[in-house]
């Protein structure tokens, strides 16, 4: 299934036309140069649909210096989000330092809109009629975005991978390590990781317990195997009131370490692998700078992992790396490298866009990276 990320002048990214391809690509550029915001956008969109412009904005830092340096303020700031033919486009709606609820909104289906609202506006059109919610008048205000009004009223079929792409798709960065070690995962039910890590051993703990979910445990449980052969061979739970935690059994042993005592790339990997187990055939999951912490065999053996795993279950998976190693394992296919710097038209650029495959064929990526050949700081700004 065909994913697209558009965005205009929104923080520094000033134009994004990008539909990667299915399974794992790299993202590489300097800093400052938009990877971490290019990967934030399924998120933003995401807490839109779900939660209302507001919630999706204060999830991203605000909105201080929200419209790109090099727009004029007559230039819209949006992001859109396709699946194959469907399009939906948030056009943020900026009133001084603010972010106003009634975002414009276009659903497009190739050059057909389907549903627009305007910027400011109460107004809905879909389908060339105007729609109004089922809440009375005179009701609470509806925070809802438009798409999501008209899909929670009609659950029209032709909207359901867009909804589905949107609602599933996960963003992952900053893991809070220390929370997790100090003081275990909640105690729940929950399914799908959440994008701090927290819940990570409750997430596991409830996958080996349930038959459906057992293969996701499987394929965590034995890439950790892989990538850390002399940690650990397996991992065994612990809930305590409403805590879950658990213990690492030595390779050829039966002694149990407390997570506490556990390596930090360990740990790293374990989420990683996690966020990846739960991905959803059609979604977007992204990683920024995966290769924290992590040894170059721990890196070799997750990227090699990620790909199984992306191609079994169909989902797009995005990493920004500036890591020689992971570079280095897309030798083969550097068409899923992908390109951020500044002063360029468009991002991001394709590697096979720049260079000539067989060309690259004779050399390291990770060494042409190391030497600037491609994703360099010399011309990077922004923040």
């Amino acid at each position: 299934m065909s994913i697209t990320i558009r965005v205009r002048n929104y923080r520094v990214l000033r134009e994004v036309d990008w539909t990667p391809p299915a399974g794992v690509s790299v993202l590489v550029g300097p800093n400052g140069s938009g990877k971490t915001t290019l990967l934030s956008i399924p998120e933003l969109l995401r807490v839109a649909y779900q939660r209302g412009t507001s919630s999706a904005i204060s999830s991203q830092g605000g909105s201080w210096e929200l419209r790109n340096w090099d727009a004029n303020p007559q230039e819209h700031v949006s992001a859109a989000l396709g699946v194959e033919e469907l399009t939906w486009e948030l056009q943020l709606s900026l009133r001084g330092s603010s972010v106003d609820e009634r975002s414009g909104e276009r659903l497009s289906r190739g050059k057909e809109v389907i549903l627009r609202r305007e910027p400011f506006s109460d107004h809905i059109v879909y389908r060339g009629d105007d729609w109004r919610s089922q809440v009375d008048d005179g009701g609470p205000v509806d925070d809802r975005v438009a798409l999501r009004r008209v899909y929670d009223d009609r659950h029209d079929a032709e909207l359901e991978p867009l909804v589905a792409a949107l609602t599933s798709s996960r963003v992952y960065w900053l893991y809070n390590l220390r929370k997790l070690i100090t003081y275990g995962s909640r105690y729940g039910t929950d399914l799908y990781l959440h994008p701090s890590g927290d819940n990570v051993f409750t997430v596991l703990r409830n996958w080996l317990g349930r038959r459906d979910c057992r293969h996701r445990y499987k394929f965590v449980l034995e890439s950790l195997q892989d990538a850390f052969p002399d940690v650990c061979e397996d991992i065994e739970f612990e809930a305590a009131g409403q805590t879950v935690t658990a213990n690492l059994i030595s390779p050829g042993t039966d002694t149990r370490v407390p997570v506490r005592y556990a390596p930090n790339g360990w740990l790293v990997a374990l989420v990683h692998l996690c966020a990846v187990a739960g991905a959803k055939p059609g979604s977007i999951v992204t990683i920024d700078e995966m290769e924290n912490a992590l040894h170059p065999y721990a890196i070799r053996s997750l990227a090699a992992a990620f790909r199984e795993w992306a191609r079994e279950w169909n989902f797009t998976l995005l990493l920004s790396t500036h890591s020689l190693v992971l570079l280095d394992e897309f030798k083969e296919e550097p068409s899923r490298v992908f390109i951020m710097e500044a002063g360029r038209e468009r991002l991001p650029i394709s590697l096979t866009e720049e260079f000539a495959q067989d060309w690259l064929a004779h050399f390291s990526l990770g060494e042409l990276f190391a030497h600037e050949s491609f994703g360099g700081a010399k011309s990077a700004t922004g923040i």
